[in-house]
């Protein structure tokens, strides 16, 4: 028999400390913890210089970079 997995958190940032909280630029943009519009909160991530979609804020989904595989790149102590 098969049961529904219980709901989990996988992401909650809410800006308010005045950083990126760990989010990562993919492609050229910049991301900036800003004021200027916020949900539920004062701050929010903003990003600049989108010029496709798949250029926005990426996360990464585990607690250590280091020692961690992406496509292409090698993540360790001197680029994380």
């Amino acid at each position: 028999m098969l049961y529904p997995a219980a709901a989990q958190t996988v992401v909650n940032n809410d800006f308010e400390d005045g950083t990126a909280q760990g989010w990562i630029p993919r492609g050229p943009v910049t991301l900036t913890n800003s004021t200027d519009f916020a949900h539920g909160g004062t701050h929010s991530l903003l990003t600049n210089g989108r010029t496709a979609d798949l250029m926005a804020p990426a996360s990464r989904p585990w607690n250590s970079h280091q020692g961690c595989d992406l496509p292409g790149q090698r993540l360790g102590p001197a680029n994380h």
